[in-house]
């Protein structure tokens, strides 16, 4: 190579370097537009930490609203169950009083049927105490008539008339004691059936309480559903804060990343930049 073709190679080096090294006229321009762009940038990061925290906060709130209604559903569950062992024994109360009830209803009408037996009885013995009395009346007392134009003896009447005051006797005893059998069942039927109302008062009052347990049960099941839906609400909002939030933090890293490549200018992207003019020296 000529010296001289040395000289101009030195030259336009030179020149390159100087020319590298100052500014450009719209240096200052450039200053501006990269000043205004970071304020921008640094505005979007802290708004952006702000919807962050925000957000975070959010999901802190929405956390403490689930566990919060996990309490309460927790605490209905308890009370529902608490309601279905009353319900299971207000059932058996009320199973057990329609037993005793049905088995009262039984006793009266065995009773009812012993007494109208009884009751038959006494007018059959009735009826035949009627008719020996109507005999005995027909026939009148024994005189002296009776004993000459009778075929039988005086002992033989005698007797006669002593069997028949006898039968007479034993049919009023029976039908004092159907008398009195009659009055028992009566008293019996009676003392069953107070009973009998007894046990439907009780069952009155057992199938309300009933009748309120389940009203409440269905009240609680209403509020544990709302409960549930309000659960279910609060998990949505918070996995769509979780997915917002996510986003903000990437646009986050991202205008971080912007605000270093403009504090760092050129030096940011050192060694990637091509030479400014081929060539050896």
């Amino acid at each position: 190579m000529t010296p001289s073709a040395k000289v101009c190679i030195l030259a336009i080096l030179i020149f390159c370097s100087v020319a590298f090294l100052l500014p450009p006229p719209n240096a200052h321009a450039a200053s501006g537009d990269s000043d205004q762009q970071k304020n921008e940038i640094e505005k979007g990061i802290k708004q952006t930490t702000i919807n962050i925290g925000r957000l975070k906060e959010g999901i802190k709130h929405q956390e403490e609203q689930i566990r919060e209604t996990k309490k309460v559903e927790l605490t209905l569950l308890t009370e529902m169950q608490d309601i279905d062992s009353r319900l299971t024994e207000q059932n058996y109360k009320i199973e057990t009083l329609e037993s005793r009830m049905n088995k009262q209803q039984e006793l009266v009408f065995e009773k009812k049927a012993a007494m109208n037996e009884a009751a038959s009885l006494m007018e059959g013995v009735q009826s035949h105490v009627t008719r020996r009395m109507q005999a005995f009346y027909k026939l009148g007392e024994f005189g002296l008539i009776h004993i000459g134009f009778s075929d039988q003896t005086l002992p033989e009447l005698l007797s006669f008339q002593d069997s028949f005051l006898a039968m007479i006797k034993y049919d009023h005893s029976l039908i004092d004691t159907y008398r009195t059998t009659i009055s028992e069942l009566g008293q019996a039927i009676d003392s069953l059936r107070l009973q009998e109302d007894i046990f439907e008062e009780l069952l009155v009052e057992n199938l309300e309480e009933q009748e309120k347990l389940d009203g409440l049960k269905q009240e609680k099941e209403r509020l544990l559903d709302r409960i549930r839906t309000q659960a279910k609400l609060h998990e949505k909002a918070a996995a769509e804060m979780e997915a917002a939030a996510e986003k903000l933090t990437a646009r986050l890293q991202g205008l971080k990343e912007q605000e270093k490549r403009i504090d760092q200018g050129f030096l940011y992207n050192k060694g990637a930049h091509p030479p400014p003019v081929a060539g050896t020296i």
